[in-house]
């Protein structure tokens, strides 16, 4: 684990503009799209909370939760580690940040996984649901439902397990 790091909660806007710009290094750029493509309609929501992987004051990595209050879902999105940061707790920290929050709040939890993280998140308690599913430009996704959160007696989540 990397020493001196911490997650950090920021809702609606702060902080979007270091966490636009590691998403489009990570996950935009690769596929030639543009920094605008690396920015969400809802990331200044109040409704929308950023989860901030940092060191020594730099951002290492960001992921998007949006909470939908119609429906009682909340979707992870825009999960980026920096590429020298890769592959050192990192995703599962800032994926355990998100459990809890959706926890506390009731929600269920959802995202449209890449194909190549589909086992990092099996590993950390989301199952598969439905056949895979094409991404225009960006490749193969599954959407993904976590199952740590069964709800309670009055909050039942929409997508189970």
């Amino acid at each position: 684990m990397i020493q001196g790091l911490s997650i950090r909660e920021s809702v609606g806007g702060n902080d979007i503009d270091r966490i636009v710009a590691l998403r489009y290094e990570i996950l935009r750029k690769p596929h030639d799209l543009s920094l605008a493509d690396a920015a969400f309609s809802n990331d200044s929501s109040s409704d929308t909370v950023h989860f901030l992987a940092v060191s020594d004051e730099k951002l290492v990595g960001c992921s998007t939760l949006i909470f939908n209050p119609k429906t009682g879902e909340a979707q992870l999105r825009g999960m980026a580690v920096a590429h020298e940061y890769q592959n050192q707790g990192i995703g599962r920290l800032m994926l355990s940040a998100a459990h809890a929050r959706a926890r506390n709040a009731g929600a269920s939890l959802w995202c449209n996984a890449r194909f190549s993280a589909i086992g990092f998140y099996e590993r950390n308690g989301w199952v598969r649901k439905g056949e895979l599913f094409e991404m225009p430009v960006i490749g193969l996704h599954s959407v993904m439902i976590w199952c740590g959160n069964t709800g309670g007696a009055e909050t039942q989540p929409i997508r189970t397990c």
